[in-house]
């Protein structure tokens, strides 16, 4: 049972959480119906703002942008940090500020054009403008800034009011959430110099980083990114770290710009999402690596042939053999487009994805 500084917590984040989902819903929505690109809302992940051809999705776009940014101060701490409720209140509304004040400030970076966005040189310009950057796609005229700024600032005034508003019937009625944590900039420094120590990453990782023909890591798979979008995959691979113990991972992503997190296995994801990402423990013995090139490598004495043995077809996803070229680890068969995963133990049923 959850205290109520936890409950209030809780509260706060997922009204961050299901808000932002309806105004990814009301953006797409928009989009489809003005035929504009659907890449132009995963830019978010680049820290983009982007310039609208109707007033309508410049004041729905930053509604989710800033939602998206208050859960991540939400998230730096836990509940039963703070020795009362209005205490705790207190610093989530200023926490919200806080976020408002960040997004709405001038960007640091205009870039002309999507192509210029996506550019080869894109993600040494948005690292070397560090964590705080904030980069804009486009032309940002004062009419889009304030309707922009205005519909940020209305996101922030309906947190605030919320929080007000709940009555303690209502923070007993509050449904919990698995845990995830904003991590501080001194732990993300710590889990990059541990990923660097023990498997050699330094940016990008294997195998974006060599040649075909170069060895990989030891006790290391890339596989193409597709089968790692099954839940059963995912599951499976959930499970092989449980049974190791592990209950809690770390997520590193590429840009400083980036939040990290600790959160319970359950949310762990290997997935790519216009920003690389990096999964360990502290023991850095299993390590998951999502690159922009399509691929998910698997590495760890242990967690590598658990992985193999549960997934029986994996041989069938080796990322070097389609984009490589390269025969190492190639088993027989064809691809598929069918995940073959055995049940747990225990559980007799199979599991197979088409």
């Amino acid at each position: 049972m959850m205290t109520a500084t936890e409950s209030l917590h809780t509260a706060a984040r997922r009204y961050c959480i299901d808000r932002a989902k309806y105004w990814r819903a009301k953006y797409a929505e928009i989009e489809k119906r003005n035929e504009r690109p659907a890449t132009l809302g995963l830019l978010a992940k680049l820290g983009l703002t982007v310039q609208h051809q109707t007033r309508e999705g410049s004041a729905t776009f930053p509604r989710y942008k800033i939602l998206d940014a208050i859960l991540i101060e939400v998230e730096r701490r836990i509940g039963e940090e703070f020795p009362s409720l209005p205490d705790m209140k207190l610093w989530l509304i200023a926490a919200a500020q806080s976020a408002y004040e960040e997004e709405a400030r001038p960007p640091d970076l205009v870039m002309s054009s999507m192509k210029e966005a996506f550019s080869p040189d894109v993600r040494e310009r948005l690292q070397a403008l560090g964590r705080k950057a904030k980069i804009v796609l486009g032309h940002e005229s004062e009419i889009d800034r304030t309707l922009q700024n205005g519909a940020m600032k209305d996101e922030c005034d309906s947190f605030a009011a919320y929080l007000n508003g709940l009555s303690s019937d209502g923070l007993a009625n509050i449904e919990g959430l698995a845990y995830r944590r904003t991590l501080r900039d001194n732990e993300s420094d710590r889990l990059w110099s541990l990923l660097g120590s023990r498997w050699g990453v330094d940016g990008q990782w294997y195998p974006t980083d060599r040649g075909g023909e170069d060895a990989p890591p030891e006790d290391t798979v890339a596989f193409q990114a597709a089968p790692f979008f099954d839940n059963r995959l995912v599951e499976a691979i959930q499970g092989v770290l449980r049974r190791e113990g592990v209950t809690r991972v770390y997520e590193l992503r590429e840009f400083a710009s980036s939040a990290n997190y600790e959160l319970d296995i359950e949310l762990l994801r290997p997935w790519y999402t216009l920003d690389e990402g990096y999964w360990l423990d502290d023991s850095a013995d299993w390590i998951l690596y999502a690159s922009h090139e399509g691929s998910v490598t698997v590495g760890g004495a242990r967690l590598l042939p658990a992985l193999k043995e549960v997934w029986s077809n994996w041989y069938e996803y080796v990322y070097a053999a389609r984009a490589l070229g390269v025969e190492r680890e190639v088993g027989p068969g064809v691809m598929s487009t069918s995940v073959h995963v055995a049940p747990p133990p225990g559980d007799d049923s199979a599991s197979t994805s088409d």
